[in-house]
Parts: structure tokens; C-alpha cells; sequence
């Protein structure tokens, strides 16, 4: 169905801050000021779906940090024309932007996909700050139509891609929800650039830079992409990558004064474990393809160890249990604990690269020590190989994407996790908070945002959804947002 020009609405797109007016730097070609801009807006675009909180995105790390954005030369021909060649020629030339090329001077690719690897180049006279880009306005029916058409192609084709065969209803109801979110584009700039200038980190002033272009993007609808990873079947959304000092300021739209509030599972990788370990059946009720490691399980799930373990897991003071092996703050101790415990438990060596040896060493001993069972059960769960676990074929993979199945056996403990939070966290508990109308509320992996008003109701349906399923419900983080008048 082609679009119809009276229903055609400007499109916003960003292009770099210092360029000149568009229609005058093109004066004398034969190229279209709104395709050009279209071009550039895809450049910022692609950078998105490589932001990753934390360590990123392993597989994609050295692409993002040295600033290239992956752009599929097929949906730049839809965009710009077959002729996008000029465009990118004329950008480079000028110079705008920036194209990757190998040792031999030709054009390089990401790897597994036809993607030309793009960067906008710095220029000084963009000036410091988190904005170094500005809005333009798209209005050509022409060019406006090839967007609509490139949206719809789209959206048919993601819908055969893997990460979205995995979607289901409760996924849809999630992120439609989700799209009411919004942001306070001028408090939270302002909070960017107040960090960009404490920082000479370049690498982090990148980061910096690229959340402000996601908030702007996602405002306008032109980020809402929303998929399910086969590994440990989580929802991912741009908010869900976004960085977490960012949610302070979102809100819902049409509940703009309304104060929102972030509860999350304390110490959740490990309570999520224990759960498993102390109620091993539940395992063949919310995920099934680990049956064959119950058995083996059933034998560590009454042990005085375990169960003190749960314990600690349940009250969410897991972490404070080793603090006292580290220097700091409380909190910087807290966090150290929590590093070694991770790295302890679910790392293939079981043993923390960075940090003080000694520490570690340290570290690693006393949790043996106190929790021998622990130890014992997740090294089992670490072992167990493909032909029990046959799925670790197909969704163990390497940081560039390779297959590596039982090489990488010691994924199975997180993937457990993983996958135990999710079925919990959006097949159950986030069923029931729509089925009470506990809206509208966003979840982010092992926590929640939600109106402040609505707290109590649904720290009862958390509650209740862990009791029901034969669970002890976990201790929940409490953190509130700023109010309006505070940011």
C-alpha cells in the first residue's frame, strides 16, 4: 500500500552541530539536502543498537569504542537512492564522515553482514559538550515515502529474525507499555554534561554522547526496536541498555508529575541460584531443557550450607558476607564482594583477572570455606555437557559469534539464571501486575520502575507471584527517583 502524501508527517533527523545550512553547501550538485540528512541521521541511528551498559557487547566492543556505525548497504539504497554513492563521496570529501577501510585501502565490513562501518568525524567547531549533533527537519514527499516504505519493509522482515521468533504476547503487552516512556531531554542533558566535563576519558565522553542522541531518538519513536535473546531469554529494549543514572529522568507519558520509583531483586544472579538449588524441581516447571541437571541437584538442596545461602540470598545481605575483605567505603566494599563473587561463580577460570591478587586469592578461599556445596553444585552445573544439555549448541557462542557449545560449559550456570529470572520476572510477575492493572511500569531485566503510588500493590504481587509458584520471596531493593521539581 503506497503512502498517502496528505497522511505524510515531517520527519526529524540529526545531523553534525557545525555543518552549514544544508540547501547551501549542496548548491551547484545534483543531490537532495533531505537525502543527504537522511544519510547522516542513519549514521547516528546505528550507533544505538551497539550501546551496551557495563562492558558492552563483547562482539561488537572495538566497532563502538572507535565510534563506526555498521550501515546496511541495502536500507541505505532504499533511503537515499541507488545513487547514495555521491552522497557518501561528497560527505567525505567535505569532510563529514569517515569510512573504515582495511590495510589494502579497501572499504571494510562488519563481520557475518554486507555493513559498511561509517564514523562522523570530530570538528572542532561543534564545540565542547554532550550535543554535537542538531535537528533538521525532513519535509520532501518523496524522500518521506522512501522512509515509510524502508519502516514497513522492515518491520516485516524483523519479524523472521531470531531474536524476534522469540517474542511473545506478554513481550508485545511489555513493550507497548514501555513506548509510553519518555524523557526530560533538558534535565538529563544537563546531568550528561555536568559528567562529560569531570571526565578527559574519552571513551566515556563517547558513551555520553551517544545517550543523549538515544533519548532524543527514542522520544521520536525512531528507537523502539524490541527483541528476546536466545540465550537467556531477556527482553532487551533501548531502555533496558540505557544507563542507569538515565532513569531518573523518564516518565510516563500523560502521568508527567507523577514520581517514579526503581525496585529490584537484591543480590538477584545469586538468589536466583539458590532458588534452583534449594527448590530443584522448580526447574522442570519454568525451564525445562535444564531438567537433566536436577537429579544431580536434589542431593546439595538440604544442606546446611545451601540453605544458609538462600538465606542470605532471600534477606539480600549475600554480599556484605565478604565485604570485610576489602577496603573502601562500605559501598566500595559491597560492590568489590559482589565483583568476586561473579567472578567466582560464574567465570569459566572461577578466579577474578583484575583486582588485587591477594584479595582474591583471599576471597576465594573463605567462600569455599563457608559454603563448600555451593562451590560443589556450581562446579557441576559448570561440567555438564552438550549431550544433557543439547541446546548449548546452538546458543553458546564465542565474542564474535562462533559456536562453541561444551567449550564454553560454564555458561550453563548463567544461562540458568538467566532464564529462571526471566520466566519469573515477565511470564509470571509481570502477567499478574497487568492482570491486577498494576500499570504502567517498565522491567528492566531484575527490577521494576513504577509510579511511587502504586509501590505496595505491586511489592504484594511480587511477593504473592514468588509464594504461589512455591517460593521465598526475595528482599527488594528500594530506590526513588527525583521528583519534577528536584531535577
Amino acid at each position: 500500500m503506497k503512502p498517502d502524501n496528505k497522511k505524510l508527517k515531517p520527519v526529524t533527523v540529526f545531523i553534525p552541530k557545525w555543518m552549514p545550512d544544508i540547501k547551501t553547501l549542496l548548491s551547484g550538485t545534483r543531490l537532495k539536502p533531505d537525502r543527504l540528512m537522511l544519510y547522516l541521521h542513519q549514521v547516528y541511528l546505528g550507533r544505538l543498537k551497539l550501546i551496551r551498559p557495563g562492558e558492552g557487547d563483547a562482539g561488537n566492543s572495538w566497532v563502538y569504542t572507535e565510534g563506526w556505525s555498521p550501515l546496511y548497504s541495502g536500507l541505505i539504497k532504499e533511503l537515499v537512492t541507488k545513487n547514495y554513492p555521491d552522497y557518501v563521496k561528497f560527505l567525505e570529501e567535505h569532510p563529514v564522515i569517515e569510512r573504515r577501510r582495511n590495510e589494502g585501502g579497501g572499504l571494510s565490513y562488519t563481520p557475518g553482514s554486507y555493513s559498511q562501518l561509517v564514523r562522523i568525524m570530530d570538528n572542532p567547531f561543534n564545540g565542547p559538550g554532550v550535543r554535537q549533533f542538531r535537528k533538521e527537519t525532513i519535509s520532501d514527499p518523496v524522500v518521506l515515502k522512501s522512509i515509510y516504505r524502508a519502516k514497513d519493509k522492515y518491520k516485516k522482515n524483523k519479524t523472521e529474525c531470531v531474536d524476534h521468533l522469540l517474542l511473545t504476547e506478554i513481550h508485545h503487552r511489555l513493550h507497548k507499555m514501555e513506548l509510553s516512556v519518555k524523557f526530560r531531554i533538558p534535565q538529563a542533558e544537563k546531568f550528561l554534561d555536568d559528567v562529560y566535563y569531570k571526565t578527559d576519558n574519552n571513551k566515556t565522553r563517547t558513551k555520553l554522547k551517544d545517550s543523549l542522541v538515544m533519548m532524543e531518538a527514542y522520544n521520536q519513536h525512531d528507537a523502539d526496536y524490541c527483541k528476546v535473546d536466545s540465550f537467556g531469554f531477556r527482553m532487551h529494549t533501548p531502555l533496558t541498555q540505557t544507563w542507569k543514572p538515565l532513569r531518573s529522568y523518564m516518565y510516563f507519558e500523560g502521568l508527567e508529575e507523577e514520581s517514579l520509583m526503581e525496585l529490584d531483586i537484591r543480590n538477584s544472579q545469586f538468589f536466583f541460584l539458590a532458588t534452583a538449588l534449594v527448590n530443584p524441581d522448580i526447574i522442570r516447571d519454568l525451564v525445562p531443557e535444564f531438567e537433566p541437571i536436577i537429579e544431580g541437584l536434589k542431593r546439595y538442596s538440604t544442606m546446611s550450607d545451601v540453605v544458609r545461602f538462600h538465606e542470605l540470598c532471600c534477606e539480600g545481605v549475600l554480599y556484605e558476607q565478604f565485604s570485610y575483605l576489602f577496603t573502601g567505603t562500605k559501598q566500595e566494599r559491597r560492590t568489590a564482594s559482589k565483583e568476586c563473587l561473579i567472578a567466582c561463580m560464574f567465570s569459566k577460570s572461577g578466579f577474578q583477572k583484575s583486582g588485587n591478587k591477594k584479595t582474591t586469592v583471599a576471597f576465594v578461599q573463605e567462600f569455599k570455606r563457608r559454603f563448600p556445596n555451593i562451590d560443589g553444585a556450581v562446579q557441576e552445573i559448570k561440567v555438564v555437557s552438550g549431550d544433557k544439555l543439547p541446546f548449548m549448541g546452538e546458543h553458546y557462542t564465542d565474542i564474535r559469534g562462533k559456536q562453541v557449545g561444551d567449550k564454553a560449559s560454564h555458561k550453563n550456570l548463567s544461562c540458568l539464571c538467566q532464564r529462571l529470572e526471566s520466566k519469573l520476572v515477565l511470564n509470571i510477575i509481570a502477567e499478574r501486575m497487568l492482570e491486577q492493572d498494576a500499570g504502567p511500569f517498565l522491567t528492566v531485566h531484575d527490577c521494576w520502575i513504577v509510579c511511587c503510588k502504586k509501590t505496595g500493590d505491586i511489592k504484594r504481587i511480587i511477593d504473592d507471584s514468588f509464594l504461589v509458584s512455591g517460593l521465598v520471596p526475595p528482599m527488594l531493593g528500594e530506590k526513588n527517583y527525583p521528583s519534577v521539581e528536584r531535577l
